[in-house]
């Protein structure tokens, strides 16, 4: 459902008083907010059916991407009620946002999200299995090493800025090998990328090359340690031959 300016900022400002961030706020706008939290609710069911009947993962993501914007002011009222002091709510609507934001790799929408959801200890909806740093983590290496099949780079940066804040988190020992594979994988395409011999900023590219590869072997290292079948064991060992190779002096 597309939404007015004036739609936007009052499902902004009900989610805002739903979850404490308005304590001033009189029972007619408490009553109003949990009517407009249950509006919220009953349109996530119905996009939830519609998903279900989709079997393309690509199509569903595409569907996700569609439907996503309708969910923003309700979680933006959510952010702004916590930011002003208000205690954490265990809010599905935020989590499942979430998760789609990680599957569309709306990096800049997932951040804030991955951040309230973690630092509060939130759990998944009971739709889910598995924890909330578990899903993050899952979601965002599968989606690297998709990327990286496809022969392209991902966001370093995202990955990186996950594995840090998932690091103290409890989660299944083959998922965080699999972000720690994710992330040596990224940093070896990243020292494979082609560069021009003829190029003035060649010995810079090489020195790229030889930090992104140093910066590789830990990860599949960590990987391999945490479960045998990662599938990083070819790619470790080429890592660490290409870096004794590029850190050997020249003949």
């Amino acid at each position: 459902m597309r939404l007015t300016p004036a739609q936007r900022l009052m499902q902004r400002r009900h989610a805002t008083v739903a979850a404490g961030g308005s304590p001033r706020a009189r029972g007619g706008a408490q009553q109003a907010a949990t009517t407009a939290y249950r509006l919220q609710l009953a349109e996530l069911g119905d996009c939830l059916r519609q998903l279900k009947q989709i079997q393309a993962r690509e199509a569903k993501i595409a569907r996700k991407r569609e439907l996503i914007a309708t969910f923003d002011p309700w979680v933006a009222g959510i952010l702004d009620a916590h930011r002003s002091g208000a205690a954490p709510v265990q809010d599905d609507i935020v989590l499942t946002m979430m998760v789609w934001s990680l599957d569309i790799e709306d990096h800049d929408r997932a951040l804030p999200l991955i951040g309230y959801v973690l630092e509060n200890d939130l759990d998944m909806p009971e739709r889910y299995t598995r924890t909330a740093p578990t899903v993050i983590a899952e979601i965002a290496a599968d989606s690297a090493i998709a990327r990286i099949g496809l022969g392209e780079i991902p966001d370093l940066g995202f990955l990186t800025l996950v594995e840090e804040m998932t690091s103290e988190k409890d989660m299944i020992d083959e998922v965080r090998a699999k972000l720690h594979k994710s992330i040596g994988l990224t940093l070896t395409a990243i020292a494979a990328a082609p560069a021009d011999e003829a190029d003035a900023e060649a010995e810079n590219r090489a020195g790229g090359r030889r930090a992104a590869l140093a910066a590789a072997v830990p990860h599949l290292k960590r990987a391999l340690h945490l479960h045998s079948k990662a599938g990083v064991k070819k790619e470790l060992d080429k890592a660490e031959r290409q870096l004794a190779k590029e850190s050997s002096p020249p003949e």
